[in-house]
C-alpha cells in the first residue's frame, strides 16, 4: 500500500514514522469512499492539530498518496469510469496546486472534500 502510494518501496522507506501512519490510516477510507461503502470522504481528523507547515506536509503527502491509488484503479475501475476516476484525479491536481500556492491547508482540504463529495453523491 505504501509503495503504490509513493511510486516505488525506495521512497515509501524515505517516509517518516508519521508519514506511513497517515497513508496506512488513510487508504482504507479513501477505498471505502471510492467502493461506494461510506457516502463521504472524511479526511479533516487527520489535520486537527499541528503548526501550518505541518499540516501543509501531511496533506502534501496525502494528496500524493490518494493520487497514486487513484491512477492505480484505471486497470480495473469496474466500480468508478475513468470519466469519474478523470474528475477525481482533476481534483486532486488541483488541490495540490492550491497548497503549493501557499492557501491554508484548512480551506484546501475543506474545498477538496466538497468537490469529492459532491463527485461520488452524482453518480450514486
Amino acid at each position: 500500500m505504501l509503495k503504490s502510494a509513493c511510486g516505488s518501496g525506495e521512497a515509501a522507506m524515505g517516509l517518516s514514522v508519521d508519514e506511513r501512519n497517515l497513508l496506512l490510516q488513510a487508504h482504507p477510507d479513501f477505498h471505502a469512499w471510492l467502493d461506494g461503502e461510506s457516502q463521504l470522504l472524511a479526511l479533516g481528523g487527520f489535520f486537527t492539530s499541528g503548526e501550518r507547515k505541518e499540516m501543509r506536509a501531511r496533506m502534501e503527502i496525502l494528496l500524493a498518496g490518494m493520487f497514486s491509488w487513484t491512477v492505480g484503479l484505471y486497470p480495473d475501475s469496474s466500480s468508478l469510469s475513468a470519466f469519474t476516476l478523470d474528475q477525481i484525479l482533476e481534483r486532486l491536481m488541483r488541490a495540490q496546486g492550491d497548497l503549493a500556492g501557499n492557501l491554508s491547508p484548512d480551506v484546501v482540504l475543506e474545498d477538496l472534500l466538497g468537490e469529492l463529495n459532491r463527485i461520488t453523491s452524482a453518480i450514486s
